[in-house]
């Protein structure tokens, strides 16, 4: 009888246990952002509401993304991600009563995904810190690969679930479906119990006594690191010029509904269709994700987990037939999931050189 090998991150029962909430959260949040933006394209056609999404989104990056990094290492994680998740969950809650209430506006919508983007910039930085308090080193690169699968299946799932609901049950749905994929997470920081963290205290400055002089004082050291290193400042400004200029997800819905003419299924496949070209780039840059991922050998790069889902797109309508005989939707489909591979092997030699 075959013996299928579980990958060496899994086998560490506190790590398993928050990699199953990942999945399940994750596949919520893709929904909801698909949903989201359907959403707004029936309350208003204009392609600028659907744009605003995009600004709600990078605003609290902007505002508190320094600070974020500083609060997971001083601060206990598990806690901090228990209070992001339920947050987070409530947001969601909210909007789903909102909108299954008939109470929903595009400003309320906005709102919740603003304050929802605010939280998720301390939960990030606090969940990436907390997987080396959860398994050994010698795994350490097999967990991270791990979580980068969790993303793509989640990011696949998610919004493909998401098609669904929205034909069958309606968009409240979908928000609440992401509110209940919170408590996958929440329920398994319970279970994993205390995590030994050793937290970083900031450096106590003369004459300064406030938190807060500290937390300054290490914003200003990281980024004088950063600036100091040439490789790294370079790709980081890389990735931020081709994600904040590159937004071209949050359109989905006008190409969908105006252009290529498909039904909420058919959107949903195509909000998917990038994290399908990442994961074929993480089979084609590992040679096979699954054997490594098994066998927890390390590569000659680093892993990367290819997790960029605003992807640009040709500016021209898409042809309305084909020689092959498929939808043209379906060429869409095609089409953004090979740029996702392309723009995937980009990112892999940008961020290899800050090795």
């Amino acid at each position: 009888m075959l013996k299928i090998p579980i990958p060496p991150a899994l086998q560490h029962r506190r790590y398993r246990l928050l990699w199953l909430g990942l999945l399940i959260s994750i596949a919520g949040t893709r929904m909801q952002l698909a949903a989201v933006l359907w959403h707004i394209s029936e309350i208003s056609p204009l392609p600028i509401a659907l744009g605003a999404v995009g600004l709600m989104d990078i605003l609290p990056v902007l505002v508190f993304s320094l600070l974020a990094g500083v609060f997971a290492d001083s601060i206990n994680r598990r806690r901090l991600i228990l209070v992001t998740q339920t947050s987070m969950a409530l947001f969601a809650a909210l909007l789903g009563w909102a909108t299954l209430s008939n109470r929903d506006s595009l400003w309320l919508i906005y709102a919740v995904m603003a304050a929802s983007a605010s939280v998720s910039t301390f939960d990030l930085p606090a969940r990436q810190a907390l997987i080396p308090n959860l398994v050994p080193a010698s795994v350490l690169t097999n967990a991270f690969s791990m979580n980068s699968i969790a993303f793509q299946l989640g990011s696949i799932a998610g919004p493909a679930l998401a098609g669904l609901v929205l034909a069958h049950l309606g968009i409240g749905y979908a928000y609440v479906f992401n509110a209940v994929s919170y408590l996958a997470v929440i329920v398994a920081l319970i279970l994993m119990g205390p995590v030994e963290q050793e937290l970083m205290a900031p450096a106590p400055i003369p004459g300064a006594h406030s938190r807060l002089a500290g937390w300054r004082t290490s914003v200003t050291e990281g980024l004088s690191f950063v600036a100091h290193q040439p490789v790294i400042f370079s790709s980081m400004l890389l990735d931020f010029f081709a994600t904040f200029f590159s937004s071209a997800t949050v359109l989905l819905p006008i190409f969908s509904k105006d252009i290529l003419h498909v039904d909420v299924v058919g959107y949903g496949w195509l909000i998917a269709a990038p994290s399908v070209g990442a994961v074929l780039v993480a089979g084609a840059t590992t040679g096979n994700v699954i054997i490594e991922t098994i066998s927890g050998e390390k590569t000659s790069q680093v892993v990367v987990a290819v997790q960029d889902p605003d992807l640009p797109t040709s500016g021209g309508a898409p042809p309305q037939g084909s020689e092959s005989g498929l939808p043209t939707w379906q060429i869409a489909f095609l089409a953004i999931g090979a740029a996702a591979l392309v723009s995937g092997f980009t990112i892999m030699i940008r961020r290899s050189r800050r090795t």
